[in-house]
Order: C-alpha cells, then structure tokens, then sequence
C-alpha cells in the first residue's frame, strides 16, 4: 500500500484503498489484520473503500472504471502456483478484466522486510 501511494502521490492524485470481501471467505482477514491495513491507508492518506461481492477481480476493476481510475495496484498473490491454478488468480483476472474496460495494472511483488539502515533507501 506504501508503494500504491508513493505512485499516487508521483502522479498527482488520490489513492483510493478497496477491500473486496466474499460472502463464502471462510479464511477472511481477521478483524485485526483488516484494522491494520485500514490503519496503513489512513497513514498514507488513502481512502478506504470496503464491499462484499463474488468475484473480487471483476468488482476491483468495475470499481475504478466507476470512479475513471486508470491505474490498479495490486500486490502479487500468496497463493501457490498450483492453488493459482485450481482456484485461479484474482491478479491474473483482474488484468484480463482491467484489459477490457483500458484499465493499468500493476502487480507489486510480495512486500519484503527493510532492514532499519535500508528504510532511508526505501523512501
């Protein structure tokens, strides 16, 4: 989310946060997991957006044509390569659906630790 906002800020606009639940997430973000990254997108000055739909990918991309975003970041998925496979990526979707409506997507790799002398680097 650092990075989304580091790249809203380059290009002079608001960073809009979307959660996209599912009403079968039986393994959902905890509560305090979803108050931390709420609590990231308030740090960064990010709007926070939350809503409950089926299909994850196709309701992130029909929410930044809604609102004329042309640039979707996302981080990389957790998921294996064979869970990617049987259940499908919500990345991969996500781009094909964003390709359709002229929609960017970045995928930012899985965020890695800083150590504390390489944090000045980060920024």
């Amino acid at each position: 989310m650092r990075r989304a906002a580091r790249i809203a800020e380059r290009l002079k606009t608001s960073l809009e946060v979307v959660h996209v639940g599912t009403d079968r997430a039986t393994g959902s973000t905890s509560v305090a997991a979803m108050r931390e990254i709420r609590k990231v997108a308030e740090d960064v000055d990010g709007h926070w957006h939350e809503m409950t739909r089926d299909d994850p990918a196709r309701a992130l991309v029909e929410f930044a044509h809604a609102h004329q975003i042309t640039l979707i970041v996302l981080g990389s998925s957790r998921r294996s390569r064979l869970e990617e496979l049987t259940k499908g990526s919500v990345v991969t979707r996500v781009l094909r659906f964003g390709a359709e409506q002229g929609i960017d997507v970045h995928a930012i790799a899985r965020s890695r630790r800083v150590a504390p002398e390489d944090e000045e680097d980060e920024e």
